[in-house]
């Protein structure tokens, strides 16, 4: 069996895409750190104070509160449209799009 290697130094490439959560700011190219996710909900609840509102509705097995953004105009109830994002480990995509 021949055997090809692709990557000659994994810990560089790890370090390197560790290196993107030190960044600051989220984007839609790559994972971002639970940090910098909550970040982004806070500041688009402080961008959007009439139609957002930030809270917890628990804790993570790791002491981590839950965050949840609810964007609403309020007034009669409506249909509602719920997205979840970061579920299951290594659900990396799902906070890019949610």
């Amino acid at each position: 069996m021949q055997v090809e290697d692709f990557v000659d130094d994994v810990q560089k490439l790890i370090d390197l895409e560790s290196s993107s959560f030190n960044e600051g700011s989220l984007n839609w190219t790559s994972y971002g750190s639970l940090e910098q996710i909550n970040e982004f909900l806070v500041e688009q609840n402080k961008k959007h104070p009439n139609i957002t509102e930030l809270f917890s509705i628990g804790k993570s097995h790791e002491g981590r509160d839950l965050l949840v953004l609810k964007i609403s105009r309020g007034g009669a109830p409506k249909k509602t449209i719920w997205l979840d994002a970061n579920i299951h480990a290594r659900e990396w995509i799902t906070s890019a799009v949610a």
